[in-house]
């Protein structure tokens, strides 16, 4: 049986809100087995209670550590990386924690901003979709082919 929520929802908002959470997650993940691959002493289990801005703060103190072990071009690769992580994870903890609310066109989320609610529209959820997927794929790309 599939459960059939009651609380009103658009499903392409829905889909949208879904592969944004998940993409996020599958960012987040090659950040970690990343860490691991720089660091062997990096312990993955460490990172399982971790906040993003924590899983960040240790990325980037890996990939600082790391500088002389890997190439200039891969090194800053990776604080680009880093610095780019920091600004994706605030754009994840607004969209994960705002709220709903009765837009004119049917239900959303959003955040109280500069006294004003600002919503999450289904292109916003989708450009921040797309900038997850970006440095994941970055990331995997160095995972793979930069590093021994």
């Amino acid at each position: 049986m599939t459960y059939k929520s009651r609380v009103p929802s658009d499903p392409a908002y829905l889909l949208a809100l879904g592969q944004a959470t998940y993409s996020y997650s599958y960012l987040e993940w090659q950040v970690i087995w990343l860490a691991q691959k720089l660091d062997q002493g990096f312990a993955i289990s460490s990172t399982n209670e971790l906040a993003g801005g924590k899983i960040a703060a240790l990325f980037k103190s890996t990939v600082k550590s790391a500088k002389t072990k890997v190439s200039d071009v891969t090194y800053a690769r990776l604080r680009d990386g880093y610095a780019d992580l920091f600004r994706l994870v605030a754009i994840r903890n607004d969209l994960l924690h705002a709220h709903p609310f009765t837009a004119t066109d049917g239900q959303r989320l959003g955040r109280y901003k500069d006294g004003k609610n600002v919503e999450w529209t289904i292109e916003g959820i989708d450009d921040a979709c797309m900038r997850f997927d970006k440095l994941a794929i970055e990331l995997n790309d160095i995972f793979h082919k930069a590093l021994p």
